[in-house]
């Protein structure tokens, strides 16, 4: 177990203060910037370097592989660039999922609104319900349903 002190930077224009709070693993730290929708910053830990490290590659991992599929959900894991690409993008459902919130009993999916492609095409930003948004590159891995995932497939072998 670890005693770290984390914060947010809170939104002044929305009147949001910044958030302080002592968390003690890294896992409830990424679970609750999770539900927050806001980075986590790490101020204060015995072992600083190490622990934002480890923040930084969890929190960018989109870490399982394409075809996984959620043995509760029935969600399929695709590449945020197919999915950026395709015409679902902004129809279909899609989600994020953190498993260090599922692990810790919290709902960890996160509706996503739709996926912006930078324009020399090496980043992605998801766009979430609850105005939040994550830039990742495009191996990067989200969930939509079993039919989509199909589609998305089907595009990609037809693609010369």
């Amino acid at each position: 177990m670890i005693d770290l002190i984390a914060s947010t930077a809170g939104d002044p224009a929305a009147g949001i203060a910044p958030q302080h709070w002592t968390i003690q693993s890294v896992g409830a730290a990424l679970a609750f910037e999770s539900l927050c929708g806001e980075p986590v910053r790490v101020v204060f830990s015995d072992n600083l370097g190490e622990l934002s490290e480890t923040m930084r590659r969890r929190r960018s991992d989109g870490c399982r592989p394409v075809g996984y599929v959620c043995p509760t959900t029935g969600r399929v894991a695709v590449r945020v660039a197919d999915f950026a690409r395709s015409d679902l993008n902004g129809d279909a459902p899609a989600y994020l999922l953190n498993e260090e919130a599922e692990e810790m009993g919290l709902d960890g999916w996160r509706l996503i609104e739709g996926v912006d492609i930078s324009r020399d095409g090496s980043r992605f930003e998801i766009w979430g319900v609850a105005n939040w948004s994550k830039v990742v590159g495009p191996d990067f891995t989200i969930y939509v349903s079993a039919k989509h995932a199909a589609e998305l497939a089907a595009v990609a072998v037809a693609r010369p």
